[in-house]
């Protein structure tokens, strides 16, 4: 009796423990959506847009600035896309593109308090201290 008992309780422990999964976050599930809207529609910008934005959330900015790049290739006239590969870039200490990103951004969202006060924060790291004041003039 016991040794049934065992058997029992092992295969519902068994059981209950393969359809228990982990921890997923939201960024994991927009990962996984998006590379699921991907496989169907490889064109579909926004999906690279919020993968890239999912990526950035989970400190994973090699792989946002690479979905970015695919999402502006894509549809380059989306400032958000220009803004989210500039916070990967500026987060990688790669504050030339940064600046150029943020510059389209703003060109094409205008007045974003983010985006001045992102590339005011670049241009202090470069040591241009004037266009930061002016961008975090604007951000204000």
């Amino acid at each position: 009796m016991r040794k049934l008992l065992s058997i029992v309780v092992g295969v519902v422990l068994l059981g209950f423990a393969a359809g228990v999964k982990s921890a997923e976050t939201p960024e994991d599930a927009a990962i996984q959506q998006s590379t699921q809207a991907l496989a169907a529609n490889p064109r579909d910008a926004a999906a690279y847009g919020q993968r890239g934005a999912a990526y950035i959330k989970k400190k994973d900015y090699a792989k946002a600035v690479a979905d970015f790049t695919e999402a502006i290739k894509l549809n380059d006239q989306k400032g958000d896309f220009f803004g989210g590969r500039g916070d990967g870039y500026r987060v990688l200490g790669q504050n030339d593109l940064a600046v150029a990103d943020y510059t389209a951004a703003i060109k094409l969202n205008g007045r974003h308090p983010h985006y001045f006060g992102m590339r005011g924060n670049c241009y202090m790291a470069q040591g241009k201290r004037q266009e930061a004041i002016a961008d975090m003039e604007n951000a204000l």
